[in-house]
């Protein structure tokens, strides 16, 4: 493995430690936050206080942002958990690894 793919995997784990990508609700952390992302891409990055979760959701492109907004909206969603983590890395499809070269 890559010292790259090493310090991903060291990441994820720290990020898994201090509790992100789990919870509920109030107490959801997402797993990726806006503040996560080094390389400024030309998306939106954005922090926004949900009212039906009481706590800050974070999107990384406008299309996120606008469906975060469309699901605050919607009668039937009750939580919303937005940069959620693929986990266990293990139980994923090779090709996935492959694809993005993890």
């Amino acid at each position: 493995m890559s010292k790259r793919g090493e310090r991903r995997k060291v990441l994820q784990s720290n990020y898994i430690k201090k509790g992100r990508g789990q919870g509920t609700g109030e107490n959801y952390q997402p797993f990726i936050q806006a503040h996560d992302n080094k390389i400024a891409s030309e998306g939106w990055l954005t922090r926004h206080k949900g009212w039906k979760t009481g706590r800050i959701h974070h999107t990384l492109s406008e299309h996120e942002r606008k469906y975060l907004y469309y699901c605050e909206w919607l009668d039937g969603v009750s939580d919303i958990r937005e940069q959620w983590p693929l986990l266990p890395l293990e139980k994923l499809p090779s090709f996935i690894f492959k694809v993005y070269k993890v």
